[in-house]
């Protein structure tokens, strides 16, 4: 459920409305605070709008939800006041934000440090491949040499034998 700034506006007055008057909120109290001026007394608009607020409510168990044909309220209850006191609706939003760009970071450190470990992998094979080359170099230097000191060393026998 993506709630955009006028609905929270409304949900905080709701949440506040109800925990300072311990009392239900009807979309009455909305209308009469200036919430519903957008719609000029459209009752099926401010109507439908109170349901979805109070939907939000019932979804959360955030008050006690009442929606019949008579009315449609809700009513403070022990997670109400919690909620209230954890900052209500604004403030949960603001987390669910900073928790939602902490885990955005945290996404593009983690791809990061995966590149990095692919270019030190990468780095590492070039390396252990560019040793592999000297070391074969050293031991055909090496046999050359040793083949050529023998010749040097001993040229005069191999010159008597041919």
């Amino acid at each position: 459920m993506e709630l955009n700034e006028k609905d929270i506006e409304k949900l905080d007055f709701i949440l506040d409305k109800m925990i300072e008057t311990d009392w239900l909120v009807t979309a009455n109290d909305l209308h009469i605070n200036g919430y519903y001026d957008e719609y000029n007394d459209d009752i099926y608009k401010i109507e439908k709008d109170f349901r979805y607020l109070l939907s939000v409510f019932s979804t959360m168990g955030i008050g006690e939800v009442s929606m019949n044909k008579d009315a449609e309220m809700v009513r403070p209850n022990d997670k109400a006041i919690l909620f209230h006191k954890k900052g209500g609706f604004k403030k949960q939003v603001e987390n669910s934000k900073t928790e939602k760009e902490n885990k955005e970071n945290y996404s593009k450190k983690e791809k990061e440090r995966q590149n990095l470990k692919d270019e030190i992998d990468r780095l590492t094979k070039e390396n252990l491949e560019l040793q592999n080359r000297q070391l074969k170099r050293y031991i055909l230097y090496s046999v050359i040499a040793f083949i050529l000191g023998a010749l040097i060393t001993n040229i005069k026998d191999i010159l008597n034998l041919l």
